[in-house]
């Protein structure tokens, strides 16, 4: 039986071909596939508040990070005292996983508030539900480091036991922040969170 040389030389060009596109655009598109904002859909264009699940004491906010970019946050506070004139001791700040917006984790939120008697602030990622800018992992990093300044900033808050909480990619942010700030955080709690990116 005879080859024909010149056929499988081509076929080998046209697959390489192939594999380089495909690498090419895997990689250009890389930060869309990690950071799924837009699934479910209509992710960036709709929110649920807290009010939604019966949580009437929040704040919702406008936190503008260090490179200028506005990321949206809710605040649902635990008052400890009838009058609501004093916050719970521990505030936990809640990192999502990667697809959807803070608004799909409220009934999680309200766990955190009325099971364990903290504060819970919880962030849109940049790129995410309607906070400005498109999502990467510096970018993500100085969002998680702005929501600890800003906590630092608010007389109310100042004075919290600090715990981190973080889901599937928003565990990787929580450890980040956590093992930056180790004098000023309390504890640290992982959900799904994955050990590493290389497959």
């Amino acid at each position: 039986m005879k080859f024909n040389y010149d056929i499988i030389q081509y076929s080998t060009y046209i697959l390489s071909f192939i594999v380089g596109i495909s690498g090419f655009i895997i990689y250009k598109l890389q930060n869309k596939i990690i950071y799924a904002a837009n699934c479910p859909i209509d992710s960036r264009k709709f929110t649920y508040t807290p009010k939604d699940f019966e949580m009437d004491d929040y704040e919702d906010l406008d936190i503008k990070t260090k490179d200028g970019i506005i990321i949206k946050a809710f605040l649902v506070k635990k008052f400890v005292d009838d009058k609501k004139t004093r916050l719970a001791k521990t505030t936990l700040i809640y990192f999502h996983a990667n697809a959807g917006n803070m608004g799909h984790r409220l009934p999680i939120v309200k766990s955190f508030v009325e099971e364990y008697s903290c504060n819970v602030l919880i962030i849109s990622y940049r790129g995410y539900g309607f906070s400005e800018g498109q999502a990467s992992e510096e970018g993500i990093k100085i969002d998680a480091e702005t929501t600890l300044e800003y906590i630092f900033k608010r007389p109310d808050l100042k004075d919290s036991k600090i715990v981190i909480f973080g889901q599937s990619i928003g565990g990787a942010v929580a450890i980040y922040l956590a093992a930056k700030n180790q004098d000023r955080i309390h504890g640290l709690i992982l959900e799904n969170t994955f050990l590493t990116m290389v497959i």
